[in-house]
């Protein structure tokens, strides 16, 4: 197997005395990890994960999803579903999710020019400084992905405990958010995050 290929579409086989094998496309695809509780018929993705070292098995949350390469068109890569047999597309690197839903990346690019402190502390903490930036951008948000629907995007708060003392920071260093009319605003109207320009 390449290292770099993605294997849609493998089929998880009972093998009589031998557990559980992936097939993909007629043949067996040796030394893949699969998930505890795999059940023989399911269907899924199997791709190279670097930090495991390890070939991954990883059952679609949709079990009639299936790839559709002909829809294929640049940065995106087609699929269907029973729901959708015509097809559909989504960004290459998202797994669909229930039902074929994903949510599109709808972030905005920023430049910040980030001094040689916060590197430091970027590298205290074993973090590259554009994934802790990132974390931090979804605790200070919330970001949670819904049940099944994984985000194009990639954000995903680091815990519910991040979240609130991401909170914590921002009232800290910028005080308690308010609306436009100076009023301050309880925790419940605060719960989105809204992307801003910023001067």
């Amino acid at each position: 197997m390449n290292q770099h290929a993605t294997y849609f579409d493998c089929t998880l086989n009972q093998t009589a005395g031998a557990g559980l094998s992936v097939e993909y496309q007629g043949r067996r695809l040796p030394g893949v990890q699969v998930p505890a509780g795999a059940v023989g018929g399911l269907v899924g993705v199997t791709a190279w994960d670097p930090r495991a070292g390890a070939w991954i098995f990883d059952g679609y949350k949709d079990q009639s999803l299936r790839r559709r390469p002909e829809l294929d068109n640049g940065p995106r890569i087609g699929w269907s579903n029973a729901s959708r047999p015509a097809g559909w597309t989504a960004p290459r690197g998202i797994l669909p999710g229930v039902l074929g839903r994903f949510e599109e990346d709808e972030t905005e690019a920023f430049r910040v020019r980030v001094p040689p402190e916060f590197i430091s502390v970027a590298a205290l903490h074993r973090v590259p400084v554009a994934r802790l930036l990132r974390a931090f951008v979804a605790d200070c948000c919330g970001i949670e992905q819904a049940q099944g629907v994984p985000r194009a995007d990639g954000y995903q708060q680091s815990s519910g405990a991040a979240h609130l003392a991401a909170l914590d920071y921002l009232a800290a260093a910028f005080g308690e958010p308010t609306n436009q009319a100076g009023r301050v605003l309880m925790p419940a109207e605060d719960d989105e995050c809204e992307v801003v320009t910023i001067p």
